[in-house]
Order: structure tokens, then C-alpha cells, then sequence
């Protein structure tokens, strides 16, 4: 996915994506002389994993490591063009706070275990074992079968499988250039205008319970551009 498309060619072909804006923004669409500043949004949450997750805490300001949104919304006063979207994972047996935990888009990461003869022993203290280096399931299969839809003021603008944006490694060698994997919607942007509620919610089917033995993050991160008159 490149860094940034042409605001100026998307609005001349598709001038419905800016529906809303401000009149400013619009001049400058106009005239020619809309700024751009690429950069990405992201917002980081304790989860369950079971009914509908949101990923916005409608109660949290702006805070550095957890989310560049306001209760939710977008801050400033200006407008956001969405390029590309992220979804990582995380989970930690012990804490609770997202700020500390490292996310991924890998569905599989090393692990070491002990070896004892062909058996795989998960004592990896174990007299006489070796350790060896297996790929283990990190993120669950819960949240790769639930639905992603991503909403502004209740109207849906982006629904898919959460699966499309995890990358199924169990052979590690096929996760090298993907750590970064993003989700394209260049040929569909989203508009992002500031005070507009959002909502990024997880559907999980109604027979699925939370994993337990974790604490699970998710974190959605919004690839584009500030743009602006």
C-alpha cells in the first residue's frame, strides 16, 4: 500500500467520500490547495472476546499509548482520510493495561518447549529435556472467526472477517514482510470528520465464551492523512 493517494484526484472522481466536510476543506479541494500530512491513528483496549467487543472507550480522552481519539471521535479540527486499516492483538496473563503489551498480526509466534525423546513436554524445566522452538497459536481462534464492522454515527463504512487482517504463519518462514500488514482501502476511503462518533465493534457468534487463562488487547490502528484547507 503506498503512503498517501491524491486527495485532489479522489475528489474530482469520487467527490461523495467528502460528504460533510467543512465548506474550508471543500474550497480547497476546489482550488487545488488542500494540504496533506501523512501519518497513522491507532487505539489500543482491553477486550472480552465473546458477544460485541467496541474498541473505542467513549470514556477515555486522548492518551499517549492507548488511543489518539477523544471518547471515540476524532480530535482537532481536522479532517482524516482512511487509506488503510490495522487490527494487532495482544495478551497477557497478568496486567490489564494495553500501553505495556506488544501487539502483532502474526497468528503464530515461537514458544520453547522441552524435548523428551518425541514428545513434546511443556515442563521446559525438566531433567534431562532439551528445549526446542515451536510455532504456537497466539491469537485465538475466537477473534479470527468474529466480524469486524467499523461505523461512523451508526452508518456502516467497513465490514470484514477479522481474519483478513492477521497473517496465518504456522510455517514462520511465510511471516517475513508481513509484521506491517494492512488492510487496503485506497480504492474505497473512509472520511473521518472531527466530533463524529466511531464505533469499531467484534461480533462473535452468540455460542462463543471469552479464552480464558489472558487478558486480551486489541488494537486498531487508521493508516492515511490529515487533510486540510
Amino acid at each position: 500500500m503506498k503512503n498517501t493517494i491524491n486527495v485532489q484526484d479522489l475528489y474530482r472522481t469520487n467527490p461523495s467520500i467528502f460528504d460533510g466536510a467543512t465548506k474550508g476543506l471543500i474550497d480547497a479541494l476546489e482550488t487545488n490547495a488542500v494540504k496533506q500530512n501523512v501519518t497513522s491513528l491507532r487505539n489500543r483496549r482491553l477486550v472480552t472476546l465473546a458477544g460485541q467487543a467496541e474498541l473505542f472507550d467513549t470514556t477515555v480522552n486522548k492518551i499517549e499509548g492507548i488511543t489518539d481519539f477523544d471518547k471515540g471521535m476524532l480530535s482537532g479540527n481536522q479532517a482524516f482520510l482512511v487509506t488503510g486499516l490495522q487490527l494487532r492483538y495482544a495478551r497477557n496473563a497478568s496486567t490489564t493495561t494495553p500501553q505495556t503489551q506488544r501487539f502483532s498480526n502474526l497468528v503464530y509466534a515461537l514458544d520453547l518447549f522441552a524435548v523428551n525423546g518425541a514428545t513434546i513436554d511443556t515442563d521446559a524445566g525438566a531433567t534431562g529435556n532439551q528445549n526446542v522452538a515451536v510455532p504456537v497459536q497466539v491469537v485465538p481462534t475466537e477473534l479470527l472467526n468474529a466480524d469486524f464492522n467499523f461505523q461512523i454515527n451508526s452508518n456502516v463504512k467497513f465490514k470484514a472477517p477479522a481474519s483478513d487482517f492477521f497473517i496465518e504463519n504456522q510455517r514462520l518462514e511465510k511471516a517475513t514482510g508481513h509484521e506491517d500488514y494492512v488492510v487496503d482501502l485506497e480504492h474505497a476511503p473512509i472520511l473521518l470528520l472531527p466530533n463524529k462518533p466511531l464505533q469499531s465493534v467484534l461480533r462473535f457468534n452468540p455460542s462463543v465464551t471469552n479464552p480464558s487463562g489472558f487478558n486480551h488487547f486489541v488494537e486498531i490502528t487508521f493508516r492515511g492523512s490529515y487533510i486540510y484547507e
